[in-house]
């Protein structure tokens, strides 16, 4: 009878809600709890529900697509479920009969958007074909337009939280039939009413939230951020509190994020794991300006400019504030300092604010400020000349700095003291920079340089090119306006002048000479000439026998020529006074002591000139004739006793420096007795010898060349035997052939021992009564031995030597 009365009607099922975890298209908890009251109030697990209907009337369970036997009622226009304890999921089973039925769904009295990620097919036991359209956000239409189409399907409703919910039939027909079923889980959500709301990137808030039951110990609650789409593909934690119950989390937009009207926020529970449905009201992020920070042109040196620059896309409506060091302030979006020091260096803080609304931006340009060094200051040598290097000097009174120059013709340097070029010319005038720079920090200046162009060149010569030695060398240069003259040449040759004389010119001045002119500073070309000094004509003389010579004797000089052509001419000077002889030979026995003489030579055809050379001087020495002599003595006298030593000195006059001797006995020449003394012993000689000696004179003008000096008779003698010997003294043992003793003598007599030839062999002084010598180095043989007192007195003893 039903599907008579009401073949139109439209079946309405059963909206179901619970709470899960979410991603991407909502999925749905399986633990619902199904309310089998359609009217009225039934307590339900922990939680009352009341069910009341309004605007229709209840009306009888029937139609041809009853779905389960447990359908309690129908809706005809709208029907409110009420819990003491909120829920977060309810599911809603329907059977509609009539096309183009519409249904509402309300939640805490707002309207609760249905898409078609809410409506799905009905998973029990159904007849009716699954078909369900949307319009308008909000409502179901059922059927494909016109006629009974009866069909069947589910609404499931996720909010944080469902305090209460209606569903309202508002379309035609007489009704629908509904099934109810709502979740029993935990569940946490954010407190009602949560109004549209404006969060600035950076902002902090507290999120107040609540739960249906405590959850276990250990919970953590976390809130969550979607993207700017509502996705929470990618979430961004905002918060979160570790409790059981509902409180408020304290939360924070970060400062990167972008702007957006759809953002969404959820929560996350630990114990048990709970994912709260997104809110339906959507979070606008609003930044304070778009793109949004503070630069500038850091680094920064001392005396420049500090830039700081505002960046934003955002074109108007916006505030600025900057402050920085030492006070800084400004509400310009770009600003500058001027001549900023050292203590500029910091952060600038920009702020910025849009206006109207509560957010404000701000971003950090932190500048680095450096030393910027002293000017230096650059220069040149100056005069820089085309023919000269040019050459650059830079100076700082700041250490530590890297040198720069920069010039014409793209000239650059990095050395302090560069050479621009080995000759500079006029395409290197102008203007030379030169930078110091420290660390990131410069300074400069600036030095123009004038290129003094090169002087004409002189033109070098001489007025005689070919001379000989000691000739004077007069040398020429032309003449160049305002110039000084510089001349080198060989021998280490320099002088500033512009015609020099080279006096007396020697053979190794020979070569080239070079002269420059000089104008304002810079050289001209060199020119050169060369001159050939040749051998100087010379004379020199040679005095025969030689420069000593008797007292009238003749002296033949001769001159000997030397590179004086084939007919030099001759004069000849007797004590710097012309003799008047002029042939290559001068003699004259005629000449005093210490005359000199000297020949001057005349050579033509050799040198430029006639040329004249004086030779060396002789100073004579004339001698006078003399008659050498000589006188001997004899020492100690010529009455000897047998072996007694004598000795004969030979005294000469007038025979020379350096006169021979020999010595005659008895008119018999001596062998080797050729000096000016002799010794000999009474033992070879004889008594009666006649003692003479012959002197030869070595002096250059002797007359005769040799004397006989005066001659000495001798007296010896007898013999050995009668020598006489002191009393009182004793010699023994005699013949001896190791020690010899002498007893007797007084103290300090005076000991000498003889051989036979008078030669002295031993010689002491008595210290004692008892003398002792030792003869063992002697030759055997007979020995004179003397013995002489403190009074002179003498005593003579033969000693033989085994």
């Amino acid at each position: 009878m039903l599907h008579k009365v009401y073949s139109k009607q439209f079946l309405l099922g059963v909206l179901i809600a619970c709470i899960l975890l979410t991603v991407g298209k909502m999925s749905y908890s399986q633990n619902l709890t199904f309310i089998p009251h359609g009217f009225g109030t039934q307590t339900i697990g922990n939680r009352t529900i009341t069910v009341k209907y309004f605007n229709g009337a209840l009306l009888p369970v029937t139609g041809p697509c009853s779905f389960d036997t447990n359908t309690i009622g129908r809706v005809h226009q709208s029907k409110r479920y009420i819990l003491s304890e909120p829920t977060s999921h309810i599911r809603f089973r329907l059977g509609v009969f009539n096309d183009s039925e519409e249904v509402t769904i309300k939640v805490n009295g707002i309207v609760y958007p249905l898409t078609l990620s809410n409506i799905s097919a009905y998973a029990g036991t159904c007849s009716c074909p699954f078909y369900v359209n949307v319009s308008n956000g909000n409502a179901i239409y059922s059927g494909p337009g016109g006629g009974s189409n009866p069909t069947c399907f589910q609404i499931d409703v996720q909010h944080p939280r469902i305090d209460s919910i209606d569903i309202i039939h508002n379309g035609k027909g007489a009704g629908s039939h509904i099934l109810t079923y709502f979740s029993t889980d935990t569940i946490c959500y954010v407190a009602d009413p949560y109004a549209d709301t404006v969060h600035c990137p950076a902002d902090s808030f507290g999120l107040v939230y609540g739960t249906n039951f405590p959850f276990k110990t250990g919970n953590t609650f976390v809130a969550q951020l979607s993207d700017a789409s509502g996705s929470f593909s990618n979430p961004v934690t905002l918060g979160s509190l570790s409790t059981t119950m509902g409180d408020t989390i304290p939360c924070y937009i970060p400062a990167n994020t972008p702007t957006g009207n759809g953002y969404k926020i959820r929560l996350l529970s630990t114990n048990p794991a709970y994912t709260s449905p997104p809110m339906e009201v959507s979070t606008r992020i609003k930044n304070a300006a778009d793109n949004f920070s503070a630069t500038s042109n850091t680094p920064v040196c001392t005396g420049d400019t500090i830039y700081l620059m505002g960046n934003t896309t955002t074109a108007s409506g916006l505030n600025f504030s900057w402050t920085g060091p030492n006070g800084f302030n400004s509400a310009a979006q770009d600003t500058f300092v001027v001549n900023p020091g050292l203590n500029a260096a910091g952060n600038y803080i920009l702020t910025v604010n849009e206006t109207g609304t509560a957010c404000t931006a701000k971003d950090t340009a932190t500048v680095a400020m450096s030393q910027t060094p002293n000017k230096p200051s650059a220069s040149y040598s100056s005069p820089a000349c085309a023919t000269k290097s040019l050459n650059l000097s830079g100076s700082s009174t700041t250490g530590s700095v890297s040198w720069g120059w920069t010039g014409p013709n793209s000239y650059s340097s990095s050395s302090q003291n560069p050479t621009v070029t080995t000759f500079a010319n006029s395409s290197h005038a102008g203007d030379y920079v030169l930078t110091t720079t420290l660390g990131s920090c410069s300074n400069r200046d600036t030095v123009t340089v004038a290129i003094i162009p090169k002087p004409a060149m002189p033109a070098a010569s001489a007025v005689n090119t070919t001379l000989c030695a000691r000739q004077d060398l007069q040398l020429q240069a032309s003449n160049i306006s305002g110039a000084s003259y510089n001349w080198f040449g060989p021998a280490g040759f320099s002088i500033t002048a512009q015609n020099p004389v080279i006096g007396q010119i020697a053979m190794g001045q020979s070569g080239v000479y070079s002269v420059y002119a000089v104008v304002n500073g810079c050289p001209s070309d060199t020119d050169d000439v060369t001159i050939s000094v040749k051998t100087d004509p010379y004379v020199t003389i040679f005095p025969t026998p030689g420069t000593s010579i008797c007292d009238g004797q003749e002296a033949v000089f001769t001159a000997v020529a030397n590179n004086a052509g084939s007919s030099p001419q001759y004069q000849w000077l007797l004590n710097n006074t012309i003799t008047g002889i002029t042939t290559a030979t001068y003699k004259t026995s005629a000449l005093n002591n210490n005359d000199v003489v000297h020949c001057q030579m005349i050579s033509t055809g050799v040198c430029t000139t006639p040329f004249t050379d004086t030779s060396n001087p002789i100073t004579m020495t004339v001698l006078q004739t003399l008659a050498p002599s000589v006188s001997i003595t004899a020492t100690p006298n010529t009455s000897l006793f047998p072996n007694e030593p004598v000795s004969f000195t030979a005294t000469p006059a007038d025979a020379g420096n350096r006169p021979d001797y020999q010595w005659l006995r008895n008119g018999v020449p001596v062998g080797g007795a050729t000096s000016s003394t002799w010794g000999a012993n009474a033992n070879f000689l004889s008594d009666g010898d006649e003692i003479c000696a012959m002197i030869y004179s070595d002096y250059e003008c002797p007359s005769p060349d040799s004397a006989k000096s005066n001659c000495i008779r001798l007296q010896i003698r007898v013999s050995v035997e009668n020598i006489n010997t002191a009393s009182n003294i004793k010699i023994y043992p005699n013949p001896t052939s190791d020690h010899l003793f002498i007893k007797g003598a007084d103290k300090g007599t005076a000991i000498s021992l003889y051989d036979v030839t008078g030669r002295l062999v031993y010689q002491s002084v008595t210290e004692q009564e008892v003398h002792s010598m030792s003869v063992s180095q002697l030759p055997a043989g007979h020995y004179i031995l003397q013995l002489t007192d403190a009074n002179g007195n003498r005593s003579y003893s033969k000693v033989n030597k085994e």
